[in-house]
């Protein structure tokens, strides 16, 4: 189902009410293990010596220390950032379901960690992860990250607008969009039968400057004929006498 608010197109659906399900199942999950760390301290290794849960770290910036102290620019650029992936949430077609839980994914982290910035000026970290960032991060961070994955697995491979279309839908609608094009080209192509069919009265307009001009052409072809047959009536007579 779509509704239309002016020019904005609202896509709903079971797809979407999934989705959104989602977002919010992975929205509590994140704040709900802040909690819990901040109450409880908890300390256990993931993978030993590689990814482990311990402390509780507030970080007042983004990735790697960026804009500390800067808080305030950090909440309104998230904020702008959390309306602007609702409003692709919403328009997202039900065609497209990756797509849609993948900016649900990028949406519940902001969102996260934007509760976080707005109570406590700042984020809360406690995973430790020396595998592969080498940083200290939360879920929020973790769903962030599989989101913009999830993003480019589709574009590239998935939907109909990936460059390199693994799946028979994808397929199928290139296809019928390229087939679509090269019809639309041969209905701007001039009709060749219609150029044949065209008399000599149309070519000579082509390149005389008025039908006035195609007019005194036919007078004089009509004088030059009139002579040549009453020249031909006289040498007949001629001929008799």
């Amino acid at each position: 189902m779509e509704l239309k608010i002016g020019k904005l197109k609202i896509t709903l659906g079971w797809k979407t009410l999934i989705c959104f399900i989602v977002f919010l199942c992975l929205l509590g999950i994140d704040l709900g293990t802040k909690a819990i760390q901040t109450s409880y301290d908890l300390r256990f290794d993931v993978i030993p010596g590689k990814i482990w849960v311990e402390g509780l770290f507030y970080n007042d910036g983004v990735s790697f220390g960026w804009l500390s102290g800067r808080t305030w620019i950090i909440e309104l650029l998230t904020t702008v950032l959390v309306v602007a992936l609702l409003i692709v949430f919403i328009i997202i077609p039900n065609r497209m379901p990756l797509l849609k839980l993948s900016v649900g994914f990028v949406m519940a982290g902001a969102l996260g960690n934007l509760v976080d910035r707005f109570m406590y000026g700042a984020v809360r970290d406690f995973i430790h992860d020396e595998l592969i960032t080498h940083t200290i991060l939360n879920m929020a961070d973790l769903f962030i990250t599989i989101g913009v994955i999830l993003v480019i697995i589709d574009m590239l491979f998935i939907n109909e607008w990936s460059l390199i279309p693994l799946t028979k839908t994808a397929r199928a609608i290139q296809k019928a969009k390229k087939e679509e094009e090269a019809q639309k080209l041969m209905d701007l192509k001039p009709d060749k039968s219609a150029e044949d069919e065209r008399t000599v009265e149309d070519v000579m307009k082509d390149f005389l400057k008025g039908p006035e001009d195609v007019d005194a052409v036919s007078s004089c072809d009509d004088t030059v004929g009139g002579s040549e047959k009453s020249g031909d009536d006289l040498s007949g007579k001629d001929d008799e006498s």
